[in-house]
């Protein structure tokens, strides 16, 4: 297994509550000049949110499953539906039907959506501990990149504007029938 030292460590940090030091781009960029072909193919799957038959990647699909299978089954619940038809019958966690309870509970959408990003980074904290310097590192690194450019996209004010934009537009479409 291949070891990116220089390229690791020359990244700069993530954080969840902070803005992104690096764009995805740069971090590609980054990643051309020193990863493999394949490595750096995966890195551009990862991003692109492609399946992948890496076996860290693999984990992270089912992660992902395993959440929405969760969210449907919550949502259903939420709304009375019939339970049978939204039963979740696959791979369960804890943690996961804890956090997308409280998600889903949530009255702001935003903060709903918030628990569980921080959810997402949580498991790839965890699933990728033990990797720093090699292409799990990577691929966690990857990941954590595009939730924090996803996770920057909510803001307050750029969402009330829209709002306000959006209820503006549709007075002005009421009136104009």
């Amino acid at each position: 297994m291949a070891s990116y030292y220089y390229l690791v460590s020359s990244l700069p940090m993530l954080r969840y509550d902070a803005p992104s030091p690096i764009t995805e781009k740069e971090f590609m960029d980054a990643c051309e000049s020193s990863l493999s072909r394949h490595d750096y193919q995966l890195v551009q799957a990862a991003l692109e949110g492609e399946a992948s038959n890496h076996p860290f990647l693999k984990k992270y699909g089912t992660f992902q499953d395993m959440v929405r299978r969760s969210l449907s089954a919550e949502r259903a619940r939420a709304l009375g539906l019939p339970a049978d038809q939204y039963r979740d019958d696959g791979e369960k966690s804890y943690v996961v039907d804890a956090a997308v309870r409280k998600a889903v509970a949530d009255q702001n959408v935003l903060d709903g959506e918030m628990i569980l990003i921080a959810l997402e980074w949580g498991w790839l904290d965890e699933a990728s501990g033990q990797h720093v310097f090699d292409i799990v590192g990577l691929l966690s690194y990857a990941l954590k990149l595009s939730i924090i450019t996803r996770k920057n996209l909510f803001t307050r004010d750029a969402g009330d504007a829209e709002f306000k934009r959006l209820f503006s537009s549709l007075a002005a479409q009421i009136k104009s029938r």
